[in-house]
């Protein structure tokens, strides 16, 4: 029954956000690669303007992000949350904006 209220957008965010009005965002910035920092990856050092795009998004944001990020360089609140596979390694960290957490929890 949710068809009606819910359209997933495959795009570009600053697309998205520009054209269209959302409740929320799923954004998985790119990152990996010769020159990704394994040790303290920042906002500013992923593939694509995160910080540019948050100013314009909604209240609601899950970011998918290395496991080495530095979640502090992120503007306002958020609530990271490891994500491991089943051996317990440290895949990436899905990060929460302060609203969404408080809704979920």
């Amino acid at each position: 029954g949710l068809s009606a209220k819910v359209r997933f957008v495959c795009a570009d965010a600053r697309e998205v956000i520009a054209h269209s009005p959302a409740d929320g965002l799923v954004l998985d910035p790119p990152w990996g690669g010769p020159g990704y920092d394994r040790t303290a990856a920042r906002a500013e050092s992923l593939g694509m303007d995160l910080l540019g795009v948050l100013r314009h998004a909604p209240q609601d944001v899950v970011l998918k992000l290395p496991p080495s990020f530095v979640v502090e360089s992120l503007p306002g609140v958020w609530a990271p949350e490891p994500m491991v596979d089943d051996r317990g390694v440290l895949k990436l960290l899905a990060a929460r904006s302060a609203s969404l957490a408080a809704r979920l929890a």
